[in-house]
């Protein structure tokens, strides 16, 4: 496979209107990328395309010139997320990827049949702030986190440009207690170096019966994901964290991916009798899940599985080897 090239910056302002139109356009994307980290757009491009063929690879250089050691929270990987730009390109190539798609398009529809319109939601940790423009689009009141840097600054200008109502904080103290209805937090606590905490954080933002919506592979100690601390692997396919820090599980994917769970000092969201069939096959994956305490080796095929739902961009997908169009997002557009 050989890199796309010819990347042009756009005639206009480089975050169009249509913010989904950077993940159906891989020039756009990288014009967008481009404006954010100062680098030339067709060098950001190329970026995107070894992200895409090597998947990790981003994030395997940067935190190897900062001499991180993988798995392990320490002052190197603090720096890595605090200056890099390699998370950019990494969430540029996975925020196109059929499983992420599937999981963004599931929670949406989620929180609109299950809780109802115009609900606080918080999306943290929301990296490129795709998440939190699909859900401010359905007619939320969204909060975006994360902490500052590139991708930050690239969900500002995104949602900015956008013109979707998006409130964005940084720091995790100005958030308020006791304000949200659902918190959004997918692909997140695999990185955190004190769960416990975390969840206690998380807890108390929410709303007595609110409810986290969670995606975490704690099991995924893997080359392509050297952010993911070795440390967490402990909570892979159990729900006990959870539970002793006040949620209680009410639906979900059967993959996990995600699950839907509830503080435990409130009724809660109404139950859908779909999720009780979910749930029960949801058992024997949190099974499979728990062997990731103690090796990833079983999950080489999710990797697999992974890779094969990676696409690249349409607008190169004659003759330039990328696996299958990206369908319209699921912003407005996509009805």
């Amino acid at each position: 496979m050989t890199a796309p090239t010819d990347a042009s910056s756009p005639k206009a302002q480089p975050f169009p209107r249509d913010a989904w139109h950077l993940l159906r356009n891989s020039r756009a994307m990288a014009a967008a990328i481009a404006a954010v980290t100062s680098c030339d757009p067709e060098e950001a491009r190329r970026r995107m395309w070894q992200e895409f063929v090597v998947r990790g690879s981003s994030v395997r250089k940067a935190g190897k010139a900062l001499g991180m050691t993988p798995y392990v929270f320490d002052d190197a990987m603090a720096k890595l997320y605090g200056t890099s730009d390699a998370f950019v390109y990494e969430l540029s190539v996975w925020n196109v990827n059929l499983l992420k798609r599937s999981i963004r398009s599931w929670v949406k529809g989620w929180v609109g049949k299950f809780l109802g319109p115009k609900q606080a939601v918080l999306t943290w940790g929301d990296g490129l702030g795709f998440d939190a423009l699909s859900l401010a689009e359905a007619g939320h009141d969204v909060t975006f986190f994360d902490l500052p840097g590139y991708t930050n600054t690239f969900a500002q200008r995104m949602l900015e440009a956008s013109g979707t109502r998006v409130e964005r904080v940084t720091d995790p103290e100005a958030l308020p207690e006791a304000a949200f209805d659902a918190i959004v937090c997918l692909d997140v606590l695999e990185h955190v170096p004190d769960m416990p905490a975390e969840l206690d954080r998380l807890r108390r933002c929410l709303k007595p019966g609110g409810v986290l919506i969670v995606h975490a592979p704690f099991y995924f100690i893997h080359r392509v994901a050297i952010t993911h601390l070795r440390a967490n692997r402990r909570y892979s396919g159990s729900l006990a964290v959870f539970r002793k820090h006040g949620f209680k599980l009410i639906d979900g994917q059967p993959t996990w991916a995600p699950l839907v769970l509830a503080r435990d000092d409130g009724p809660g969201p109404r139950r859908p009798l779909l999720a009780y069939l979910r749930l029960a096959l949801a058992l024997p994956c949190g099974l499979i899940y728990a062997i990731g305490r103690l090796t990833a080796l079983p999950f080489e095929i999710i990797n697999l599985f992974t890779r094969l739902t990676q696409m690249w961009y349409p607008d190169d997908m004659l003759g330039r080897g990328a696996r299958r169009a990206v369908p319209p997002e699921d912003g407005p557009s996509a009805a």
